[in-house]
């Protein structure tokens, strides 16, 4: 009885008790569960010893205080604050503040008690944080890279025939368009890469690569079949199995080798063809 409840509480997502209780949140009117609830729930199901996995899937009102009873967790293996599922568009509005979280986070991973945290693996940005990058978020990132290389060495999970013999490198990056996304770590089986497994010279066979549409890092393995995998000719972003299954990306059923995410609009439905095309077949076919 207790083993198995405390078994359901291990990967936890606060959105799908949100969704049991059948509340929602709605900008202009509606309502949702806030902090008060969060810190209720974490406190009742003793987190900080229990939980290893934590997401807020959809939880928009939440501003970060109720996280407070995870600060100085000693098993906390991942944690997603993007609020989104695991294959929607990353670019919503967040509450979530900095200041509310970032502390937190910090306790968990430089704990007192046992020094440099080993557990906590996996951290998923808002994306909202990633286009602000505040000095107080990169120093957090800092410390994570620099506890991660600290903590034990974890071999790579090459899915090729080859064993690879190389430790993972994954962290969090600091500068660049990759700013705040978890590198050479896949987001849903959370294994991990070294840099030259990530993404051999043909492509991204054997590794992870990071989905241009949810900004999920993804291995090869999770992203399905290797014909699902697209290439946006346009933006140059690759497009993972799930979000091509999702319609967020197309290839024109005509020439069969323009592939384009739906952003950049590359390809798209023709109504008067019932099919889609790309503009240079498109434009052939209005001859």
């Amino acid at each position: 009885g207790a083993q198995r409840l405390e078994n359901e509480w291990k990967n936890f997502d606060f959105g799908d008790l949100q969704l049991a209780t059948g509340k929602r949140y709605a900008p202009f009117g509606g309502s949702s569960l806030d902090d008060d609830d969060l810190t209720a729930v974490l406190l009742c199901i003793d987190a900080a010893n229990i939980v290893e996995s934590l997401k807020l899937t959809r939880c928009h009102n939440i501003t970060g205080r109720g996280l407070e009873p995870l600060r100085g967790s000693k098993i906390l293996k991942r944690i997603d604050l993007s609020l989104v599922g695991e294959h929607d568009d990353p670019r919503v509005y967040s509450k979530l503040k900095v200041k509310e979280v970032v502390p937190i986070l910090k306790s968990i991973v430089i704990n007192k008690s046992i020094g440099a945290c080993q557990q906590l693996r996996h951290v998923q940005l808002p994306f909202q944080w990633r286009q602000e990058k505040k000095d107080e978020l990169t120093y957090f990132m800092l410390a994570y890279n620099g506890l991660l290389h600290l903590s034990p060495s974890r071999m790579c999970c090459n899915h090729a025939e080859i064993e690879c013999t190389e430790n993972s490198s994954t962290s969090l990056p600091v500068q660049g368009r990759e700013y705040g996304i978890q590198t050479n770590k896949c987001y849903k089986c959370l294994d991990e890469f070294c840099s030259d497994c990530a993404q051999d010279e043909d492509g991204w066979e054997l590794g992870c690569f990071k989905c241009g549409c949810c900004e999920k890092v993804v291995c090869s393995r999770c992203s399905g079949p290797e014909d699902y995998h697209y290439w946006c000719q346009f933006c140059g972003q690759l497009i993972c199995g799930p979000c091509v299954n999702m319609g967020k990306a197309m290839v024109c059923d005509d020439c069969e080798d323009v592939e384009s995410c739906i952003r950049c609009e590359g390809v798209s439905y023709s109504e008067k063809f019932d099919c889609d095309l790309c503009a240079e077949c498109l434009e052939i076919r209005e001859r």
